[in-house]
C-alpha cells in the first residue's frame, strides 16, 4: 500500500500485488479529513478495468472503509472523481476475502 502523504491529483492510484487474489475490501485513509472526496476503486480483469466500488462522497471523511463482491485480481486501482478541495492520500489497504 501508499504508506506516505502524498498529493493526489486525477491520475489513478495503482497497485500490483504479488500474485493474483481474491480481494473483497479496499480502506483509503486520506490525510486530510475536512474536505469531501468521491473515488472508485477497481480491479484488473480479462484486460480491462471494472468499477468495484465508489464513494458517495457526501460528507468529508478521512477514512473510508469499502466493501465489495469478492474479485479475483492481480491489480488494484483508485480513481479521483472529484473533491471539494485537493487531498492526499495516507494509506491504502486491500483486503482479501475470508
Amino acid at each position: 500500500g501508499v504508506s506516505k502523504s502524498v498529493p493526489w491529483r486525477s491520475e489513478p492510484i495503482e497497485l500490483r500485488l504479488a500474485k493474483s487474489a481474491t480481494i473483497a475490501g479496499v480502506h483509503v485513509s486520506l490525510a486530510n479529513r475536512h474536505h469531501r472526496a468521491t473515488f472508485a476503486v477497481d480491479g484488473w480483469r480479462d484486460g480491462t478495468w471494472v468499477e468495484l466500488v465508489r464513494t458517495p462522497g457526501k460528507q468529508p471523511q478521512r477514512r473510508y472503509v469499502l466493501d465489495f463482491e469478492p474479485f479475483s485480481t492481480q491489480r488494484v486501482r483508485v480513481r479521483l472523481i472529484r473533491s471539494s478541495a485537493p487531498v492526499s492520500v495516507a494509506e491504502i489497504r486491500i483486503y482479501r476475502r475470508g
